[in-house]
């Protein structure tokens, strides 16, 4: 009687969705969900590579302090970075939780160039040498 009500292969999908969710679980638990999702990121911009997204050409203005690859690590601009799946804004958040940037802006040109223009903090100290400031 309980065989004719079920549906064809609910068995099989209650296994299948118990496992899924005790894999999911295990991640969140285990701490490896931002490992997880950067090898999805890079999963996902694997294809759009060939494609003739890449990342071609960087070029970053107003920075002083900071060196070119300090401002693309602190972005999460990498070379497995496709141009397609970058998120303008999300790199922007990044930036500006440097504390030597004040400011900035990320554009993408299509096919291959992505311009970063930053504006600097100013660095400042107050130096005090035998009582008297300098």
């Amino acid at each position: 009687m309980l065989e004719r009500n079920l549906p064809r292969r609910i068995g099989v999908t209650a296994t299948i969705l118990m496992l899924l969710g005790s894999a999911g679980l295990g991640v969140v638990k285990g701490g490896h969900l931002d490992e997880l999702t950067a090898r999805l990121s890079d999963t996902r911009n694997a294809w759009p590579i060939p494609s003739g997204f890449r990342i071609i050409a960087v070029d970053v203005n107003g920075r002083r302090q900071l060196s070119q690859d300090e401002v693309l690590a602190t972005g999460g601009v990498n070379g497995r970075s496709s141009l397609l799946f970058l998120d303008a804004a999300t790199v922007r958040e990044k930036l500006k939780a440097n504390p030597w940037i004040a400011d900035a802006t990320v554009l993408k040109f299509y096919p291959g160039q992505l311009q970063i223009d930053i504006v600097e903090r100013t660095a400042f100290a107050l130096w005090q040498q035998g009582g008297s400031c300098r």
